[in-house]
């Protein structure tokens, strides 16, 4: 029996069950930023459960050489306080390392250890044993639907967003009489530097938001030219930062229907004010745009077509 544990074990962390892949296999395949991603609000992220699996590996050792281990709070869940790609090739090795170390404390019991009670718990060293194995493999499963969850163009798509919000705001923006800036139509609306100034702190808080660390600031407007300015500069930040390597900390869908999705309703109020100003921007058909992942200054191409 200690043989065919040993074998489970082995399969279940490096290959060759009937399952699917396992955990080493599948955690091979994960990057640092895919690692730490979190598909929805409260959920683990699968660096998260890495260090869970890998903390039960180790507790299920410790249990099995009779040391009374009970994981709660931090030391069921550690913290991921650090998202570099260093940090998650240790988490992977850690993973590894606790998986080997049970495994070598399996092949040094003798059969009749099995059947001992397991300090302060009502089941045997068997029973433990068989559950560590089935509670690896269940987080497998979990991991397996997050790399679905997370696809891996989520952060291009998202920038294609932003390219095309640039596009957008920069044609809104563009050319505008210098009267426009102060456009009030009603008592209770925004000017149009107001409007943008809060795109430019929509993004701020986006960037904040990707890195797990929400923070909101409202920040009063500056003169036009340098809110047009602060605009394409956040915008440019934002975008540099999913261009890079870091793990993206908050759900692709929440960062388009939150700051990306407000900041296109916002560019449509410039426009719409433009008309107001007597200084409208021509129509265009968008879909023929030349939108480019990475372009999102102020200055942008040419426009295809146009129409009035």
């Amino acid at each position: 029996m200690l043989q065919h544990l040993a074998d489970q074990l082995r399969r279940a962390f490096e290959g060759g069950a009937w399952h699917g892949p396992a955990v080493l296999e599948l955690l091979a395949g994960v990057d640092a930023a895919r690692a730490a991603a979190v598909p929805q609000p409260g959920r683990h992220s699968i660096w998260a459960l890495s260090l869970h699996i890998a903390a039960w590996l180790d507790a299920a050792r410790r249990r099995t050489l009779g040391e009374q281990v009970q994981l709660e709070g931090d030391a069921d869940f550690p913290p991921v306080l650090d998202h570099s790609a260093a940090k998650w090739q240790a988490a992977r090795e850690h993973v590894r390392s606790n998986y080997r170390a049970l495994h070598d404390t399996i092949i040094a019991l003798q059969e009749q250890d099995l059947q001992r009670q397991v300090p302060g718990k009502d089941y045997t060293v068997h029973f433990l044993l068989d559950g560590v194995i089935q509670h690896s493999l269940y987080h497998a499963g979990q991991i397996t639907l997050l790399q679905k969850l997370v696809p891996a163009d989520d952060r291009a798509f998202l920038r294609h967003c932003l390219a095309t919000l640039a596009y957008r705001a920069a044609k809104a923006t563009r050319d505008a009489p210098a009267a426009f800036a102060g456009l009030r139509i009603g008592p209770t609306s925004r000017t149009p530097v107001q409007i943008l100034a809060h795109m430019g702190d929509l993004f701020d808080w986006a960037l904040t938001m990707a890195q797990g660390r929400t923070a909101w600031h409202d920040s009063p407007p500056l003169p036009w030219p340098e809110e047009v300015e602060r605009f394409f500069a956040t915008l440019r930040t934002f975008d540099d930062w999913l261009a890079g390597d870091a793990p993206l900390l908050a759900p692709v869908p929440k960062l388009f229907q939150g700051p990306v999705a407000d900041a296109l309703t916002h560019t449509g109020q410039l426009t719409l004010l433009r008309r107001v100003a007597q200084a409208p921007v021509k129509g265009e058909s968008y879909f023929k745009s030349d939108v480019q992942i990475g372009r999102v200054g102020k200055d942008q191409a040419v426009a295809r077509v146009e129409f009035d």
